[in-house]
């Protein structure tokens, strides 16, 4: 498939999942995987071409939640963060991924210690939860220090996550 063909086809994919026309999530996450390989793999503007075809493909799929985080994230590492970017600016990440976490840092510092006691469906939120932290933590080490106030706090959250 060229280059063009790929875009074409992730375009379409992208207006279906928009239009709630039924896809197969391996089917997105297979085209994701192709764009984020372009992103990866491509010089500075091209690369920024690709990553901005695979964030909006998994922008309007209702499943995926991981991989805008993870475009994002593979961009400001590479070009830095710069504000008001689409994609390279690292207030929105943060925004957008603390959009994914159902919990104040406060409770999250009570339910990770007491985490076996909990039911199934918040077992399931946590690990999303530590999953979400792991891209904050990821996202920290290339901003600027000292960090936010708030993302410090939810790093310090990271810290009570992963103690066993």
């Amino acid at each position: 498939m060229t280059d063009a063909e790929l875009l074409a086809r992730a375009h379409e994919m992208m207006n279906a999942l928009r239009a709630g026309e039924q896809i197969w999530i391996n089917d997105v996450l297979h085209m994701w995987e192709q764009l984020y390989s372009k992103a990866r793999d491509t010089e500075r503007e091209q690369a920024l071409v690709w990553a901005e075809a695979a964030f909006a493909l998994v922008s309007a799929c209702p499943d995926c939640w991981r991989e805008p985080l993870s475009i994002r994230l593979l961009m400001i590492a590479r070009f830095g963060s710069q504000d008001g970017h689409p994609l390279l600016d690292a207030q929105v990440l943060t925004a957008d991924a603390l959009k994914l976490i159902p919990w104040t840092p406060e409770e999250l510092k009570v339910l990770f210690p007491d985490w076996r006691r909990q039911d199934s469906a918040t077992i399931r939120q946590l690990g999303r939860v530590r999953n979400v932290l792991a891209f904050l933590a990821q996202l920290a080490e290339f901003l600027p220090r000292p960090l936010h106030p708030e993302l410090q706090d939810w790093l310090e959250v990271r810290a009570v996550a992963r103690t066993p």
